[in-house]
């Protein structure tokens, strides 16, 4: 993975890659891991077994974190175009 987490306020954080991204953190201040930081080890996982594409399938008010998903595909240096976000509703 690039150098795209840093320590600050005593937390871990993921860089901010793009300007419309919200600051996500990985490890807060209390060493408890974010909802974000078992993203990231999904996504990894996915890409260490080589699938074709990445498929995730999430509901509609998740449409915000598809940047931030597509950074961390970025940083762990996998086309960010390989991973297809499908949003739902019921």
């Amino acid at each position: 993975m690039q150098r795209v987490l840093y320590e600050q306020d005593g937390a871990i954080w993921f860089k901010q890659l793009h300007s419309e991204m919200k600051r996500p953190g990985v490890i807060k201040q209390d060493g408890e891991y974010t909802y974000f930081t078992s993203d990231i080890a999904y996504h990894r996982k996915k890409i260490e077994k080589r699938f074709d594409e990445l498929i995730d399938i999430w509901g509609a008010d998740h449409h915000g974190y598809i940047p931030r998903i597509h950074a961390v595909i970025d940083a762990l240096g996998y086309p960010k175009e390989k991973l297809k976000v499908l949003l739902v509703q019921m």
